[in-house]
Order: structure tokens, then sequence, then C-alpha cells
């Protein structure tokens, strides 16, 4: 993993001046821990910014919002759509109700999925509070024309607000790779969990953080080849010596009872400390701290179990896949020409896949290769470029010249919106496996058939056809630990991009 250089940060704490690196820093400390002073923050709270940033923002789209459901149909501005008077008494109420459900708590939107969910709820909430006080305040109106005005209004904040929220993201995450709004990190734990820990860190550069190096929790401070700074009982020191931002805990560490140590050798330093638990292929949202008695333990969401969540997800399938199909249709006809103009064959493609609790069904295509492209499957098997079952060619000879354009775009895969509304498939899932990878699976990869196979998924939006078996096999089994009708909007809005970048895609 390529790692910046990272040089200790020189600070003044009080009386103490700490300006060298812990190797020749002197900061001894005799007193009692619950004497020790209070450390200045090394570097300046851009946190504070940022927020302040998130939140103008914010304002800025609820407006457009608002003005966009007057311009439509009224809305709670009464169809005062240039009324300043009406944007100035509805956008900081819509404000803090965003403020009361904690969206710009940085804990609770570093993950954009959950930040996703937080936006749904608020403006789902905002929404309904301007409906029922239109209702109120405004002459009588139909129950009919509230709730479309409330859905009108729903629609085009969350558009707003949701595209809003998405370009300060797309603005951090760009500034981090450039070197900006970065923050420096310590790993406590020097075992393999603590440099897997590290691999993530490296593999995650928009997060913006700085690997300063490994803290072991004994004195023998091993390293395995990495840079080991010292051991817990010099955390403190450090910290400040090298203007540490962030302290994150290995799984080890914080399983083996050496936790209560870390916590207490940071006290008074303006650090965060974050734990990787030993959970894997969970989501933050999926996970609450749920006491008994003294003992904190983990909770996990068990969102397979709830038949409300599948109807609205059926729900969402057989609505938007509507919507998509009919948009889809003069697409669709403009490739059938092309496709019979191109090369003999049929327009479609069929194939049998598997899919949720181990059905078999046709899945639907445009076809993309020659008409004996699976005869001659077996002449390339030599050539194959991906592991396990899977067969991928980047310079494929059966792909023909239209199909090569479908695929670079995506629109092969637009038939599938049949198998969705027929419900074979859903929007969103993991990649449909043909029967002869079914054969292989364990009892562990065969979690993947728990539900509905999707037209896009975890996968398509981290590499498409880049990706090994093993990869794919990973964010399947994620998806379907994690899945929520929020998750799979996060996972729908990352697919457009996704295809425009056309990155895996041959």
């Amino acid at each position: 993993m390529k790692r910046r250089s990272v040089e200790p940060v020189s600070e003044r704490s009080g009386a103490a001046a700490i300006g060298a690196p812990p190797e020749t820093a002197s900061v001894v400390d005799l007193r009692p821990a619950y004497e020790r002073p209070r450390v200045k923050a090394v570097q300046p709270n851009r946190w504070k910014i940022l927020t302040v940033a998130t939140a103008a923002v914010d304002l800025l789209a609820i407006a457009l919002g608002l003005l966009a459901a007057a311009a439509l149909g009224d809305g709670p501005l009464g169809g005062q759509a240039g009324s300043m008077g009406s944007l100035a008494v509805w956008v900081p109420l819509w404000w803090i109700v965003f403020v009361a459900l904690g969206l710009y708590d940085r804990r609770r939107i570093q993950n954009p999925a959950q930040e996703l969910k937080l936006i749904v709820r608020g403006v789902t909430l905002a929404a309904a509070i301007a409906g029922l006080s239109s209702f109120s305040v405004r002459p009588p109106m139909r129950v009919g024309e509230l709730i479309a005005q409330s859905l009108i209004v729903w629609a085009t904040t969350m558009a707003t607000v949701g595209l809003g929220r998405r370009a300060v993201r797309k603005t951090v995450h760009a500034l981090r790779r450039r070197g900006r709004l970065r923050r420096r990190a310590l790993i406590v734990g020097s075992d393999s969990s603590a440099h897997t820990l590290a691999d993530d860190i490296g593999k995650a550069p928009w997060e913006g953080l700085d690997l300063v190096g490994f803290v072991s929790n004994d004195r023998s401070a091993g390293g395995d080849g990495a840079r080991s700074l010292g051991t817990v009982h010099q955390l403190r020191e450090l910290t400040v010596a090298f203007g540490i931002s962030e302290v994150l805990v290995a799984p080890t560490i914080a399983g083996n009872g050496h936790l209560g140590e870390v916590v207490a050798a940071l006290d008074g330093v303006p650090v965060d400390l974050r734990i990787a638990p030993t959970i894997d292929r969970f989501l933050p949202s999926r996970l609450a701290v749920q006491p008994v008695g003294d003992r904190a333990l983990l909770g996990v969401e068990r969102i397979e179990l709830q038949p409300t969540a599948r109807m609205l997800k059926r729900a969402l399938d057989l609505v938007l896949g509507s919507i998509l199909f009919v948009l889809a249709t003069p697409i669709l006809a403009i490739a059938a020409v092309a496709i019979r103009i191109d090369s003999t064959g049929p327009v479609f493609f069929r194939q049998r896949r598997i899919g949720a609790q181990g059905r078999s069904f046709t899945m639907w295509k445009l076809r993309t290769m020659d008409a004996d492209a699976e005869d001659r499957r077996t002449m390339l098997l030599e050539a194959n470029e991906a592991g396990g079952p899977l067969f991928k060619l980047r310079a494929d000879p059966r792909v023909t010249r239209v199909g090569r354009l479908l695929r670079r775009w995506s629109l092969d895969e637009l038939p599938q919106l049949f198998n969705v509304l027929a419900g074979d498939m859903s929007l969103v899932g993991p990649r449909p496996p043909l029967p002869e990878e079914v054969a292989t699976y364990d009892s562990e990869i065969g979690r993947r058939l728990l539900v509905r196979p999707g037209m896009t998924g975890l996968w398509q939006v981290s590499g498409r056809g880049d990706l090994r078996f093993e990869e794919y096999v990973r964010y399947d089994l994620m998806y379907v630990q994690n899945w929520s009708i929020a998750f799979d909007l996060y996972i729908l809005l990352k697919t457009l991009p996704a295809m425009l970048s056309r990155r895996g895609a041959y």
C-alpha cells in the first residue's frame, strides 16, 4: 500500500512544547491521568468549515426545491413562487428538521448510504409538515390534491438536496485526493488485522486519512515491516507529537480487553477514536449499541425478516421499473433495428439464470454477440481473463460492432426490465448467476440467492467487469446483509455515473 510521508508536527500545549518525533521528544507527565491537562488541537477544526458549507448548500437546495414545487403545483408556498417572505419561513423550518435528525453530525454522515437514509427521513418529515400546514391554513382542499402536492414537494426537494449533498461530497473527495482536508491517523495494533485495516485506508483515498504508523499494545512493538512508532503506553505522546486527528483501533485490540488502556491514554487529547469491530460486510446503518445491564452489545438490524421492507422493495421495482420501461422503449426500438442490420440472428438473447431461493428463470438481454457465440466459447476458454467460474474477455472476438457499443453504455441490459416487472429480478440486487456457477457454491456463497438478483447492484457501481469472482461474491454478500430501500436508492443513484464512466464495460 502506498503511504504518504508524514512528519511530526510541532505544537505547544500549556507550558510544554512538543516539537520532535517520539524518539527524541521529551514528554514526561508523572501526574495521575485525571490531572492530565487538555491538549490543544494540532490543526484547525476544518469540520466546522465543512459543516457550514454543507448547511449553506442545503439551504439553497431546499429553496430551489420549494420553488420548483411551487412552479409545478403550488406546494407550501401557496402559489407565490416569487415570495421571499414564504421562502424565509419555510426554508429555515425545513433546515431545522435536518438539524434535528443529525444531518450535520459528521459521525453519522460519513457513510453515503447512511447520509441518504437521513436525507430521505428529513425530506419526508419536512414535506409532511409542510403539507399538513398548508392544509390547515389555506382554503379547504381535497385529500387527493394534498397528497399530490406533498409528493411534488417531496420529489423536487429530494432531488435538489440529494444533488447538493452529492456535489459537496464529490468536492471534498476531490480536495482530499489533491492533499487538502486530510487527517493524520494512527492504528493501534500491529498484527494482520491492523495491516488489513491499513490496506482498507489505502484503498479509500477519498476518506482523507494519512496513515502515520502503527502502535503496539505491548512493549515489544512488533511491526512486520510496517512503521511501528511505539506502544499504547506512549500513545498520548505519539498523538501530540505527530499531530494525529484519528486513532483507529484494530479488531484484535478492541476484542482483547486493551481498549480501556487506549481510551485512558488519550485523556484530554482532541482526537477521534474509532474502533474496527470483528464484524465483516455490515454497513454502519445496520449496527446499533444495545446495552444489557452495564455491558454494551452491538445489535444488527435484520431487514431480511421484515415483510414490510420486502413489500416496499417490490413496490419500488414496479413503479420505477414501469417508468424506466416506458423511457427505454424508443432506445430498444432503435437498438433492435441496429442489431438486425449489423448481423444475422435474433434481436434478443435469452439465457437461463438462477434467481431467489434457487429458482431458475429466463433472463433477457439485447444480443451483442454473433449468433453462434455459445458454440465458439469452448475455443476461447484458454484465453479467459476472469477467475472462478466467470468467463470474460476484454477483446472478445464474438462481440459485434453494435454489440460493443451497447455494452459500452450498458444498453444491452435494458430488456431485463421485463424480468423486473415479472418478478424474476429486482432493479437492485446481486449479479444473476449462471447454473454452472451455482453448482460450485458453498453454503456461504449460496446466501447470494436469498434475494432477487438485480439489473444493477453494489458490484455494478464498484468495478463491473474489472472485478474478480471473489470480489463479485464479496460485494453481493455485503448487499444481501445490508439491503434496504435507502441502500437501493443509493446504488441506483450511483449506477448512472458508473454507466457514463464506462469503467469495466466490455
